[in-house]
């Protein structure tokens, strides 16, 4: 006889809160290392989209099952920077006879922890299946993208109280990419996140549908 999968039940036009699950439900190590999915990234004409689902969180963890019945989704997401003091190099300078000055000391602290974020997509009706592994294109730069992009600093010597000090000048950004999007042609079944999150503040991860496709699924 012939089998017929259960269908995804149909959309009750709520928004979804997806929360973590033991990776131990879907037969995953913690440590597992998250292999690379193939990056499909299309253009689809029609802006108009709707929040289904959400996910909110700081640290990694696995998802619970979210049942996506739409033919097209979209994955859109957004990292911050965990809170920390601003990094500023400061350089007293005493005046000597003549021309010239003597530099004499430098402080500041900077961090050294490279934030990680990335996010894969698994089917939860075939466990051997990676859907997609998304990570932020380009890397992650919070100074950059946060317009402290350092100049040359300008310096400034006075004779009371006899020193000066060098600030980083921050300069306009543009470049802030967030939030990103990942569309998925594929559909109508389950699906579940491995999230990994490393150095990172908070993340939020929305799933968007097309609007007109409320009501027919």
């Amino acid at each position: 006889s012939t089998t017929h999968p259960t269908p995804v039940p149909t959309w009750n036009q709520k928004v979804q809160t997806i929360g973590f699950v033991n990776p131990g439900t879907y037969q995953i190590s913690a440590n597992q290392s998250l292999p690379q999915g193939t990056h499909i990234n299309a253009t689809q004409p029609d802006n108009r989209r709707t929040v289904y689902a959400t996910i909110s969180g700081d640290y990694s963890g696995t998802t619970q099952v979210v049942n996506i019945p739409f033919p097209y989704w979209e994955l859109s997401y957004t990292i911050q920077p965990a809170p920390e003091p601003a990094a500023v190099a400061s350089f007293a300078i005493t005046p000597t006879y003549g021309t010239g000055a003597s530099v004499s000391g430098i402080q500041g602290s900077y961090s050294t922890l490279q934030p990680q974020f990335s996010i894969q997509v698994m089917d939860a009706t075939d466990p051997n299946r990676i859907v997609r592994t998304v990570s932020p294109p380009g890397g992650i730069d919070f100074n950059l993208w946060g317009g402290i992009a350092y100049a040359t600093p300008a310096v400034t010597i006075t004779t009371t109280p006899k020193y000066a000090t060098i600030m980083p000048t921050p300069t306009p950004s543009s470049t802030d990419p967030r939030p990103w999007l990942e569309k998925f042609y594929e559909g109508g079944r389950g699906y579940y996140f491995i999230i990994n999150s490393q150095n990172i503040g908070s993340y939020t991860i929305k799933i968007l549908i097309p609007t007109r496709y409320i009501g027919q699924y």
